[in-house]
């Protein structure tokens, strides 16, 4: 028994402390993924303390430890805990982005807005289309009272007036609209399809009254000339029809585009607004 515990002792110590650490990052992430924070912060404390004495351990790698870290613990609501982890991933990696990310993060929650600001601005320099980090500067310039810049100075989750909703309501209604208009010009271009083929197959009749009208439950006998005659006529009103689908179509496709422009332009992709597609 000693000596098969010793022999499992020796084998332990051999594997790689770069390897373990790399094993308790990826349970630590596994962990992450399904809610267990606890757990995934002491794997990554885990494989810290492996690598701890290790001078050669990827910097990189030591500072998305510390970063994981820290985002468990905003997950979990323990702010303070959360910023010295972050201070240590910048520490390994000044460019972590995540790390100061999430720094601002906690230090929005504890009312440090100004250190907050600090990291934001850092990250967005860095990544100017950072819709979270550009969502969490309005939030903090607001509470700093600071409402000069116009596209930092209202927040898309609660800054929508009484005008920006009739236009969504008038966005929706032309989008609905659109779509009627689009089955109803199909429909259309499906009956001229009926009425060209019909004609072309008059064209192909041998006897001279062999075409029938239905009214009601009766058919009643036309001449091909009279069938012929009415068929132009429907085949004309049906592309009158459809003209004029299709300028209402074009009409309510560019006031899409334009009220569609003008809302993306304050709310960005907060508000789910169909596409024009032409």
């Amino acid at each position: 028994s000693v000596k098969l515990t010793l022999t499992a002792r020796n084998i332990m110590s051999t594997v790689n402390p770069k390897e373990q650490a790399l094993n308790e990052k990826r349970k630590g992430n596994e962990a992450f993924v399904k809610n267990k924070f606890i757990e995934a912060i002491n794997h990554y404390t885990n494989a810290l303390d492996l690598v701890a004495d290790i001078k050669d351990f990827d910097n990189t790698q030591r500072s998305v430890l510390y970063a994981n870290k820290a985002e468990c613990y905003i997950r979990l609501t323990r702010y303070k805990e959360a910023i010295p982890c972050c201070e240590s991933a910048i520490k390994y990696d000044t460019s972590n982005i995540k790390a100061r990310f999430r720094r601002a993060k906690a230090n929005e929650k504890l009312s440090k807005y100004k250190d907050s600001l600090r990291d934001l601005q850092y990250v967005i320099k860095k990544d100017s289309k950072n819709i979270k980090a550009l969502d969490l500067m309005r939030i903090v310039q607001r509470k700093l009272g600071n409402t000069s810049d116009k596209s930092l100075a209202y927040d898309p989750e609660t800054d929508v007036t009484e005008k920006d909703q009739n236009d969504i309501c008038q966005y929706n209604e032309l989008n609905h609209l659109k779509v009627e208009y689009e089955d109803e010009l199909q429909e259309l271009t499906t009956r001229l399809r009926g009425i060209d083929d019909a004609q072309e197959a008059i064209e192909m009749l041998l006897d001279e009254d062999a075409c029938r009208m239905e009214l009601a439950n009766c058919f009643m006998a036309l001449s091909n000339e009279d069938t012929e005659q009415w068929l132009k006529t429907q085949s004309k009103d049906v592309k009158a029809q459809i003209r004029d689908i299709k300028i209402k179509l074009n009409v309510t496709m560019d006031a899409m585009t334009k009220l569609r422009g003008k809302l993306k332009e304050k709310f960005g992709d907060h508000i789910g607004l169909p596409e024009v597609k032409k």
